[in-house]
């Protein structure tokens, strides 16, 4: 009897381009899924998806040049926090860690994320983020 994945997703390779021609292996399941789902959320800019322009994160609407709130890494953490909760099959977020140099204006936001399928661990900097399955 074999285990059915609960969502599977097509793997991105480290352009973000489909992984192609290896049949099964091309897909994660599960835990890797959304670990590959959150990594492209955070990445999904507001606006860029034609389809929905409302979804993604919203760097340039909320964070980046909003009287206020750009040198708010609160509300940026908090933008974050809302875009990985909106990841199907996330539970919860702890253990948020979040780092701000004002004057190179560097951030770096990190939390555990529980899922259904076991915990993440999420490293986010925007342009790039790295999300991995702990343990």
């Amino acid at each position: 009897m074999s285990i059915v994945p609960t969502i599977s997703v097509r793997k991105l390779d480290s352009n973000h381009d489909m992984v192609a021609g290896n049949g099964q292996l091309d897909f994660y399941t599960d835990l890797y899924a959304v670990a590959q789902l959150i990594d492209t959320s955070l990445l999904l800019l507001q606006g860029e998806w034609w389809d929905d322009l409302a979804t993604g994160l919203p760097l340039f609407q909320r964070i980046i040049g909003v009287s206020g709130v750009g040198n708010n890494p609160q509300v940026a953490a908090l933008l974050i926090q809302q875009t990985i909760l909106a990841v199907p099959y996330v539970n919860s977020i702890a253990n948020v860690n979040l780092a701000y140099d004002p004057l190179s204006r560097a951030f770096t936001y990190s939390c555990n994320v529980y899922t259904a399928f076991g915990t993440l661990q999420t490293q986010f900097v925007p342009g790039l983020s790295a999300t991995l399955p702990t343990g």
